[in-house]
């Protein structure tokens, strides 16, 4: 099922396919749910855009094992109170996905660099070496091979707890200083990890206050009771960057025990369009961030922040597209793997309409050439071409 958030152009198009999509991809289409699309229009392309070594996005559809294993019995779905729908989700997630593209083009604005100052503005910091919970070691061996050491782990912990500036540069004390903020995360240079263990952030706080008061809320009333540095993204960013001799080689991101009942309510959702239709333990289930489960799992609390990294640091970071890992070890306790896997510098993004998917892996495979094409909401796709 695809999702339609708003109406959007076809992007650029392969002017080689032209004649085998027209007269193969309706009927290959049918097979595929795909009978409600009209076929393309005439296909042209820029020069260049296609390299025969290269031109990968190096995910795949949602890929559900055979030889699924877990360490318990798949348990039950829980009941939640949520506001996030599946299907908001994952056009915030859409939109988000399209950030992140506008970023590897150089069209989206950098995030702001937060100094010194900043992380001590209203900020108190703990650090020490740990905060590898050994509950992951059956995930981080099949990620990396091994479970990396404490020496090799800083846990730090930010807390919010005394007055500060807010981002309209007015003094913040007392009892409107949210002090449940705080950002616990573990930072593992060597592996090129960040672990997301206990987040709530100020704007999160101060909403749950609002909630409990029964009182209407505005970006305004937020504005005033938060410091500049308040975003999972940016905090993320300004530590990695004091512990990692090389920031751009940052590439995954853990999110331990998920707490926001709004992604959990998603999560919910994906597991239960699962093989076993209920949550499993690792590997869990992965998607690439252009299927509607993984625009879904971006467009959540929790996926938000991996979005921001990579819109506001894409000078840094380089082009890169997430994949997502979703499992659960432990009756709700759930878990979240970002994979920000790097484009090769030849890669190229291409776009083509729904309808063409099938025929074009057809046509590719006579050809003697890999290609996966991905569905982004039932209008674009993404090419992966490789010469065999």
């Amino acid at each position: 099922m695809h999702y339609f958030c708003k109406s959007r152009s076809l992007g650029t198009f392969l002017a080689l396919l032209v004649s085998a999509l027209l007269l193969s991809s309706w009927k290959d289409a049918s097979t595929k749910g795909l009978a409600n699309h009209q076929p393309p229009d005439a296909i042209t392309l820029p020069p260049n855009t296609l390299s025969a070594e290269d031109v990968a996005l190096p995910f795949s559809r949602s890929d559900f094992p055979a030889n699924l294993s877990y360490s318990h019995s798949p348990h039950i779905i829980h009941k939640r109170a949520r506001a996030l729908e599946y299907n908001t989700a994952v056009c915030k997630g859409h939109a988000s996905y399209q950030q992140i593209l506008a970023a590897f083009e150089g069209t989206g604005t950098p995030g702001p660099e937060f100094s010194e100052q900043d992380m001590r503005n209203g900020w108190s910091r703990d650090d020490e070496h740990g905060g590898v919970d050994p509950s992951w070691e059956e995930a981080f061996k099949g990620t990396y091979g091994r479970v990396p050491t404490d020496a090799e782990s800083f846990l730090i912990d930010m807390n919010l707890f005394k007055g500060f500036k807010n981002v309209n540069g007015d003094m913040v004390t007392g009892n409107d200083v949210e002090r449940g903020a705080h950002f616990e995360l573990a930072y593992v240079p060597p592996i090129h990890t960040i672990i997301a263990i206990n987040v709530r952030s100020p704007t999160y706080q101060v909403r749950q206050r609002f909630e409990r008061e029964k009182k209407p809320i505005t970006k305004a009333d937020i504005a005033k009771r938060i410091p500049p540095l308040n975003r999972l993204s940016d905090v993320m960013w300004a530590v990695w960057k004091t512990v990692s001799h090389s920031p751009n080689d940052l590439r995954y991101i853990w999110h331990d025990n998920v707490i926001n009942e709004d992604t959990k309510g998603i999560m919910d959702d994906i597991f239960r369009m699962g093989p076993t239709k209920k949550p499993v333990n690792w590997p869990g289930l992965k998607f690439g961030v252009d299927t509607d489960e993984g625009m879904a799992l971006l467009g959540t609390p929790n996926g938000v922040g991996t979005a921001w990294l990579l819109i506001d640091r894409a000078a840094v970071l380089g082009r890169r597209v997430p994949t997502v890992t979703i499992f659960s070890p432990s009756p709700d306790n759930y878990r979240m793997l970002w994979d920000l896997r790097p484009l090769s510098p030849t890669s190229s993004i291409v776009t083509l309409p729904t309808s063409t998917h099938v025929s074009v892996s057809k046509l590719f495979r006579d050809i003697g050439a890999r290609i996966d094409i991905h569905t982004v909401e039932g209008i674009g796709a993404v090419v992966d071409y490789r010469r065999e």
